[in-house]
């Protein structure tokens, strides 16, 4: 497996466990300290992430696969479309 293809299979996980799953503790594991957030509404770091999904989870979110779409990677960039259900919605 290349480097891409794994960065690709640590992307998925990562969302899986931590946006899929809801796992508060999976932040702390697959996110490393300097993380960057890429979404305006939520401030960089692991923290800022735990906290979206404890908001998840007290607004009863429930756990779910999520779907995904497309997925591309080139060297240490990955890129992620994916679907999930939000408060009955798309």
């Amino acid at each position: 497996m290349t480097q891409t293809e794994t960065n690709k299979n640590i992307a998925i996980t990562a969302y899986q466990i931590i946006f899929g799953d809801l796992d508060i503790p999976g932040v702390d594991e697959l996110m490393g300290k300097d993380f960057l957030q890429h979404n305006p509404t939520v401030p960089d770091r692991p923290e800022s992430v735990k906290a979206v999904v404890q908001m998840l989870v007290s607004n009863g979110v429930p756990k779910q696969k999520v779907g995904f779409k497309h997925i591309v990677a080139e060297d240490n960039m990955v890129i992620r479309h994916s679907r999930r259900e939000m408060a009955g919605k798309e």
